[in-house]
């Protein structure tokens, strides 16, 4: 489980991120004058995954992925309006440029891309940095997002759970582990609410 932090530690560790989503740009200037733009298009990736880290941390919104970074992403700021959809299809552009110039072969990234994306990640890191700065988010509304994040999990767990049952080459040892980190994820933030596998995944209430 990860540790519970305070009031002041997490103010301090939300402010690190955005200047780390800051330097981290500065980073990608460096990588565009000397022309290595798949570091740049990962550069620009980690800085606005450092923003992004920032906001979810300021709503008290745990994830353990970068996929599940995008999906909070979407699921609390985008989808509700509190993040232009134009801004937050950055996030999600370079999280496919990075991920394709990181890991697939001759995935080549140009400088009319990098020159493309640098701006809009800038603009990116300034509108996540202004939600963060000008929250108004009351208890009741925090509590409600982080309950929608982890019916988000479960609905990931029942469809998980049904592809793998359904899929004869994957082993009970596999299927196990699957569902074990989907169990992971649930049991770090398990106070007040209580989950009943067995009604179709519903949520009750331990009010």
């Amino acid at each position: 489980m990860k540790e519970i932090l305070d009031k002041e530690s997490k103010k301090a560790l939300v402010a690190y991120r955005i200047q780390r989503a800051y330097e981290t740009l500065r980073e990608a200037e460096v990588m565009i004058r000397e022309s290595f733009y798949n570091a740049a298009i990962n550069r620009l990736y980690y800085a606005c995954y450092y923003a992004t880290v920032a906001l979810l941390l300021k709503y008290d919104i745990q994830t353990q992925t970068h996929n599940g970074v995008k999906t909070m992403l979407g699921l609390h700021f985008i989808s509700t309006g509190k993040l232009p959809v134009k801004v937050g299809k950055t996030f999600s552009t370079l999280f496919e440029k990075r991920h394709s110039g990181d890991y697939d072969d001759f995935a080549y990234c140009d400088e009319d891309l990098v020159n493309e994306l640098f701006p809009q990640a800038k603009i990116f890191i300034d509108a996540i940095t202004d939600l963060i700065n000008n929250s108004s988010v009351n208890k009741k509304e925090k509590e409600q997002m982080r309950r929608m994040a982890h019916w988000g999990v479960l609905q990931y767990k029942t469809n998980i759970t049904s592809q793998l049952d359904s899929n004869i080459n994957a082993t009970k040892d596999w299927q196990k582990e699957v569902v074990k980190q989907v169990d992971d994820i649930l049991s770090q933030d398990s106070n007040n609410i209580h989950y009943d596998f067995n009604k179709d995944f519903r949520k009750t209430l331990d009010n």
